[in-house]
């Protein structure tokens, strides 16, 4: 069933047309998170302000629409899913972060994702305390939802230990800011019927001693099955209790407007041992007395998972793992002489077992996260291996630490039982906390059967045989709360739906999650994903890759783009093509977040060569006459300048340039650039041949500077190096447009005429290359066939030489590194580079794709104005805060970004404006 006109209405009302989605495009691309369930929303909103939500609330309890919030889509539960409103929270409006007290707090809006919370605490030294595996990609609002913890922090330090204070929004509409001094007096006047009812069911559990035994001991171990229970012992007034039990709620009691979180440490000194024992009871004893010792991480491994990182080249091993498990620990401490007294004991200790490898404490950083990669790297090994249209299972659970070896074995009887022999189980070993991946076909009937019988035996076993948890960090979801009342009991039970019934008595929020009378929800809605391309189709929809994507907020993301070719047909897929493929920049840096290195944006790109296979003659032409194209675009940008000067011709340009090529100049073209004259052969010793990007070619600046070529020859000059341009380089290209646009043949054909120049001029590889455009040099670095020409960006040969130049340091040099900078690893270059001629340098936490991508920002320009909204913010800010240039490596980005009212240019300029005279006259 669809919504109701009324009820679309009104959501009109409140929402304008690109906030409230009602096409199937994206209505099926929302339709999973990081689960095995896929259910299609009535309609998805994208919310701009959080006042709309509170009215959007008020509007829903009237009309008894069912809402589901939801933030990153990384749960792992099926709880940020609906076949109902679906309300996507992204963008500044939810994205308010303030750091408190010196980073001993921070304030954030749901929007903001736990790494860059990190990020802006790092100057202080301190850090949230959750650390889940997806911190880079879950938002605070997920964290807060799911009481998500981690790796180190345990229960001591999780969402619902480190909450100062919320402001929410409950489903009646009613808002509160918990932290204001007169919050508590204030919701027991304005809402006596829920203050009095949370202190009824205090009340109600106070006089069980039975009742607050077993949640006592329940919590004394991780814990997010159901609701937040503890909240009633931890807290004795109405409020505090409230705001407690929205913390793991997983969004079905009310809306997290924003938070407020201690912070702790960040200690920056670190040691980490990766020890195999003879057996999973050996790990286990050991992680337990080495976590007596203070180890800050203790992460455990079965024979499974070391097979599997054999098998992804992260260990090796003369015989395949049986029986034997491994230990990876982690000591922390904030100074070294600190950090080194700690680890003294634990390395006595380790030695005193038989382990299967030396063991000892590295302070490596290149050591310590090839472990730590290995261990984090399970789970997408495992999901990337699936056979085509099998569920990929991963849950969580936790017992007394003591127990966990007994429990591994137990829960390996299970699976082989049920002949799941495909398996992985790790987990954080110092909390009894322990995953299991697997996957499963779920599609065919005896799979489901298969499914239903494991979860039921692994279930009772766990909660049962062990007391343990059900769910220990990853959220309830649809997933467990079939089991929510086998674990709790029904009288426990009946104060979670008791709960539920308070704040949310006709059940519009996330309606189905936690609470569930379903015994079989478990089983229904599972995902089908159909092949669709080998590049893609290992996805496993974590989510990972969103929030580095340009156009996630203007339209779709990777994962939803991947999630539209898998639910949509080809009459559909066709009308989808402005979201699908000409909104994305195929930039890559999805591949760059993806666990399993999956390049979105190639597939984009495939699909356009598919597309303009008729238009190949055109694209042969331009390559093999580049020459002749490049001098026309000059020229045109020189008709432009002419025509733009009369108000009445700059519309009939503007309207030829939309009709001819596509292109939106309404924010204004480049002046073209000047004729150039440069150095034809080596003027001198150390020679280096200079291959100018056509963008530099032929985009002028449009000021008093020299040209860009210009600038590099003197730069180069100043550290002694004779840069030269043989005139038939001036008409090449490196491929770079051709791949972009779709026509790979005519990319290669133009690649191999260039290094078959580059041979020649550079005696064959001897002299050698930089390119001046990073997105130019990554495509000639990354060039599939082999050459003796060694191609530098200009960026990373400077920084090689950097000994050879002198700066007078001065400003705040703000960089926008470029994606193609990224994905090579560049940006420490460039910051060491940009480092020596600046007092400080800035890269804002914001950084991300700016949407350009070549010529695609003046094709679709809403791309740029979306995916830099967030760092032009900060940019203005540092702007406000002191003198700062702002800087890229590539021409476009610079014209995108300039798009923000800061005006970037290339960093080259700030260079030769801070050499120093002495470095001048000795080149010179």
């Amino acid at each position: 069933m669809s919504l109701s006109a009324s009820q679309i209405a009104a959501l009109g009302s409140i929402f304008g047309d690109r906030e409230l989605l009602l096409d199937p495009v994206y209505r099926n691309a929302c339709s999973t998170d990081a689960s095995f369930y896929r259910l299609v929303p009535k309609a998805v909103l994208r919310p701009s302000q959080p006042d709309q939500i509170q009215k959007l609330l008020t509007m829903a309890e009237k009309q008894r629409l069912k809402l589901t919030f939801r933030g990153g889509g990384t749960s792992l539960s099926g709880q940020a899913i609906s076949s109902e409103v679906l309300v996507m929270l992204q963008g500044q409006g939810f994205s308010k972060l303030q750091v408190l007290d010196e980073g001993g707090a921070i304030c954030s809006g749901p929007a903001n994702r736990g790494g860059l919370l990190n990020a802006y605490l790092r100057p202080w030294g301190r850090q949230i305390g959750p650390d889940p595996a997806s911190l880079e990609a879950a938002t605070l609002g997920g964290i807060l939802a799911n009481n998500a913890s981690g790796m180190c922090c345990g229960t001591r330090a999780n969402s619902y230990a480190t909450l100062s204070s919320l402001v929410f929004i409950l489903a009646d509409g009613y808002r509160l800011d918990s932290g204001h001094p007169q919050a508590e007096a204030r919701f027991r006047a304005e809402r006596p019927d829920l203050a009095q009812g949370l202190m009824d069911l205090r009340q109600r559990i106070l006089e069980k001693p039975a009742w607050v035994e077993i949640i006592q001991r329940k919590y004394r171990i991780k814990n997010t099955s159901g609701y937040s229970l503890n909240s009633f012992l931890d807290f004795d007034t109405p409020l505090q209790i409230l705001i407690h039990l929205l913390i793991g709620s997983e969004g079905t009691l009310g809306f997290i407007e924003s938070a407020t979180l201690k912070t702790l440490p960040n200690l920056a000194h670190k040691a980490s041992a990766f020890a195999v024992f003879s057996s999973l009871h050996a790990a286990a004893q050991a992680a337990a007395q080495i976590g007596e010792m203070g180890a800050s991480a203790i992460e455990i491994m079965d024979d499974q998972s070391l097979n599997a990182a054999g098998q992804f080249g992260a260990l090796t091993a003369n015989e395949p793992f049986h029986g034997q498990a491994a230990l990876l620990i982690e000591f922390a401490a904030s100074q070294e002489e600190a950090l080194q007294l700690a680890v003294k004991e634990p390395s006595r200790y380790l030695s005193s077992f038989g382990l299967k490898n030396p063991a000892p404490f590295s302070t490596d950083a290149g050591q310590r996260d090839a472990w730590w990669a290995m261990r984090k790297k399970l789970f997408p090994f495992v999901g990337g291996r699936r056979p085509q249209g099998n569920a990929l299972l991963t849950e969580d659970v936790c017992v007394q630490p003591d127990r966990m070896a007994d429990l591994i074995l137990d829960v390996k009887a299970i699976f082989a039982q049920h002949q799941l022999p495909d398996h992985v189980i790790f987990g954080h070993a110092k909390d009894g906390n322990l995953h299991f991946v697997l996957y499963l076909d779920l599609v065919q009937s005896a799979g489901l059967d298969r499914y239903a019988r494991m979860m039921d035996e692994l279930c009772h076993t766990v909660a049962k045989t062990y007391g343990g948890s059900l769910k220990a960090e990853h959220g309830t979801g649809r997933n467990i709360a079939p089991f929510l009342e086998l674990e709790w009991g029904s009288q426990l039970y009946d104060v979670m739906r008791a709960v539920k019934q308070l704040l949310d008595p006709h059940g519009i929020l996330n309606p189905g999650v936690l609470i569930n009378d379903d015994p079989h929800v478990h089983l229904q809605n599972i995902k089908v994903d159909p092949p669709v391309d080998p590049l893609i189709d290992r996805c496993m929809d974590c989510g990972f890759c969103e929030r580095v994507c340009p156009s996630r907020e203007l339209t779709l993301s990777p994962r939803q783009r991947i999630n539209v070719l898998r639910c949509l047909g080809k009459d559909e897929l066709q009308r989808a093509r402005y979201p699908l493929e000409q909104t994305c920049a195929a930039d890559g840096m999805c591949a760059q977040a993806c666990p399993l290195d999956i390049d979105t944006g190639k597939m984009i790109k495939k699909r356009r060569a598919q597309q303009k296979r008729g238009k190949c003659v055109w694209a042969s032409l331009a390559q093999s006459h580049f020459g002749a194209v490049r001098h026309t675009a000059r020229l045109s940008l020189k008709m432009v300048a002419l025509f733009s000067k009369n108000p009445l011709s700059k519309r009939v340009v503007s309207t030829a340039a939309k009709h001819l090529a596509g292109y939106d100049i309404s924010s204004g073209l480049p002046p073209a650039q000047e004729r150039l004259s440069l150095p034809k052969g080596p003027e001198g010793p150390n020679p280096v041949l200079y291959f100018p990007s056509c963008v530099n070619l032929t985009l002028g600046n449009g000021k008093s500077r020299d040209p860009l070529p210009h600038a590099v020859v003197k730069l180069l000059a100043h550290g002694g190096f004779s840069a030269f341009c043989p005139p038939e380089l001036l008409n090449q290209c490196c491929g770079t447009p051709f791949f972009s646009k779709g026509f790979p043949d005519s990319g290669f054909a133009a690649q191999d005429r260039l290094f078959s120049i580059l041979e020649k001029h550079t005696d064959r590889g001897r002299i050698p290359v930089v390119c001046d455009v990073s997105p130019c040099a990554y495509e000639m670095t990354h060039r599939e066939k082999g050459s003796s020409v060694v191609v530098q960006d200009l960026i990373a040969f400077l920084a090689e030489n950097l000994n050879r130049f002198a700066f007078n340091t001065r400003d705040l040099a703000v960089l926008h590194p470029t994606c193609s900078a990224t994905k090579s690893g560049l940006v420490p270059a460039f910051r060491q580079v940009m480092g020596a001629a600046a007092q400080a340098v800035e890269i804002p936490h914001h950084w991300n794709c700016c949407g350009m991508a070549g010529d695609r920002g003046w094709l679709v320009p809403e791309l740029v104005a979306s995916a830099i909204q967030s760092e032009a913010a900060e940019a203005e800010f540092m702007d406000q805060a002191q003198k700062a240039a702002f800087l890229s490596s590539c021409k476009t980005c610079e014209l995108a970004m300039s798009r923000s009212g800061r005006t970037y240019e290339s960093y080259v300029y700030f260079l030769l404006d801070r050499m120093t005279k002495k470095e001048v006259s000795s080149c010179s």
